[in-house]
């Protein structure tokens, strides 16, 4: 975003038309690794009971085929 600054600024563009512009793609991508978030059980915090809590029954292991490595350096825990 930075470089597409600068650009726009060199080639005499407004900046603000142009982030706002950016803005329908920037929340999409968010709302899409939020999801994937969910799906493979990544930071799903604390246990609740408010009625719009949901139960998290398995997904996939997102550090499967990784190296030992790997998992040695990521917040991650067992489920065995």
């Amino acid at each position: 975003m930075l470089v597409g600054g600068l650009v726009a600024r060199r080639e005499k563009l407004a900046v603000l038309p142009l982030l706002d512009m950016a803005a329908p793609g920037i929340a999409l991508g968010i709302a899409i690794g939020r999801v994937s978030d969910l799906i493979i059980g990544d930071h799903l915090g604390k246990p609740t009971t408010l009625p719009w809590g949901f139960r998290y029954v398995g997904g996939i292991d997102p550090l499967a085929g990784m190296p030992p490595i790997g998992r040695w350096c990521t917040r991650w825990r067992s489920t065995t």
